[in-house]
């Protein structure tokens, strides 16, 4: 899910100048589902990630860690548009979060029964 966010990013940037107000709207749909199906996904992988005695603090740390990057990115947005880039870079930027973490989360291994 969170490689389909990523790339929904690139197609939103990169749509011809022709594209109609209800296209945009709907790939802004499509990139609302996607980014909203791996968040609840979190909930039910994380737990398996700690062992039973850590579920909770675990999982609510990993979620508190994304949304620490929820607060950053708005953030730094503003200084990437400050600096001159252009309205596609700084959404590129912003979207590769996302890469980052679906490669985090290809490295994590599912632990065995408590």
């Amino acid at each position: 899910m969170q490689l389909a966010s990523y790339g929904m990013v690139w197609v939103i940037c990169h749509l011809p100048t022709s594209t109609t107000m209800m296209q945009f709207y709907s790939l802004i749909a499509m990139f609302g589902f996607v980014t909203v199906g791996f968040h609840a996904g979190y909930a039910v992988y994380f737990p398996e990630l700690f062992p039973h005695h850590l579920r909770a603090t675990g999982t609510g740390f990993a979620i508190g860690v994304g949304r620490g990057g929820a607060v950053l990115a708005p953030v730094a947005a503003g200084y990437l548009f400050h600096a001159g880039f252009a309205l596609q870079t700084v959404a590129l930027a912003m979207a590769s979060g996302s890469l980052l973490a679906a490669v985090a989360l290809l490295a994590l291994r599912v632990r065995d029964a408590d």
